[in-house]
C-alpha cells in the first residue's frame, strides 16, 4: 500500500507524493515476479525514477538488473552493481500509471545468487 505525504511546491499548490514500496526476502529465481501493484488512481513517476531508493541486505557478486513494467511492458530498471547494496534506477521518460494499471518488478533472467533481501520504494506524484 502506498504511503502519501504532502509537500508544497514553489507555486504554492500542494503536490501529493506517492511511494510504492516493495521487498524481496532471500534470493530471486530467474524472471521471478517479485512485486505486482495495481493503482487506484493516477500516479506519475519521473524520468530516472528520481527520489526512489533501493537497498540489498546482501550485495550482488555481479550486476543484477530488475525490470519495472507497466501492464507488461518494461518502462524502467532497478540495478544493483557488483558489490553494491544500493540500487540505481533507470526510466527513460516520465511514466504515468492510471487507475487499474499494474506495476510489476521482475527479477533478472540470470539472477545473481548472492544478491538477497531487497527493499525499495518508487517515488511518484499525483
Amino acid at each position: 500500500m502506498p504511503a502519501y505525504t504532502y509537500t508544497v511546491t514553489g507555486s504554492g499548490r500542494a503536490l501529493v507524493t506517492t511511494t510504492v514500496n516493495g521487498s524481496q526476502t532471500g534470493s530471486a529465481t530467474a524472471n521471478l515476479v517479485v512485486q505486482r501493484y495495481v493503482f487506484a488512481g493516477t500516479v506519475t513517476f519521473p524520468a530516472g525514477l528520481i527520489g526512489s531508493q533501493g537497498t540489498a541486505g546482501v550485495p550482488a557478486a555481479a550486476t543484477a538488473t530488475y525490470h519495472i513494467s507497466k501492464n507488461g511492458t518494461t518502462v524502467g530498471t532497478m540495478a544493483f552493481a557488483a558489490g553494491a547494496t544500493t540500487a540505481t534506477f533507470g526510466m527513460g521518460s516520465a511514466t504515468t500509471y492510471l487507475a487499474g494499471d499494474v506495476l510489476t518488478v521482475v527479477a533478472p533472467a540470470s539472477p545473481d545468487a548472492t544478491l538477497a533481501n531487497l527493499a525499495w520504494n518508487f517515488v511518484g506524484s499525483h
